[in-house]
């Protein structure tokens, strides 16, 4: 029986690697992107990577805008 999570592409089901979390339509769990694919390029781009972070950050002021500052 295929399960839902909160993610949408990712479900689980108890007969597709003992339930544990998979890619939607697939039998790739998430543990393998996280331990081959995602990490494992990072780990060999970490400056790359980081320089994209830092572009794509929200600035505070407009995550946690402080009333009455800029108005």
């Amino acid at each position: 029986m295929t399960i839902a999570t909160e993610h949408r592409y990712i479900v689980r089901d108890d007969g597709i690697l003992g339930g544990e979390p998979i890619v939607t339509g697939t039998r790739t769990p998430v543990r393998a992107i996280v331990e081959m694919w995602a990490l494992s390029y990072y780990a060999d781009h970490q400056a790359e990577i980081q320089g994209y972070m830092r572009r794509n950050q929200v600035p505070d002021a407009l995550v946690h805008p402080v009333p009455g500052v800029g108005a």
